[in-house]
């Protein structure tokens, strides 16, 4: 287990508002954000693009 596994582990128990405020802190945690985002935006709305730049 990295420190990704770890990161990753803890933002699972984010809001969103928390997500934004983390991804803006270093590249690992915005790396790690945006695999959440991709996550909240499948369980919400499906069948989307979700590729961020």
């Amino acid at each position: 287990m990295n420190e990704r596994d770890i990161v990753y582990q803890i933002f699972n128990h984010l809001n969103r508002c928390s997500l934004i405020k983390c991804s803006t802190v270093n590249k690992l945690l915005k790396e790690i954000c945006d695999l959440q985002y991709t996550r909240l935006l499948l369980n919400k709305y499906g069948n989307i693009r979700t590729k961020f730049l």
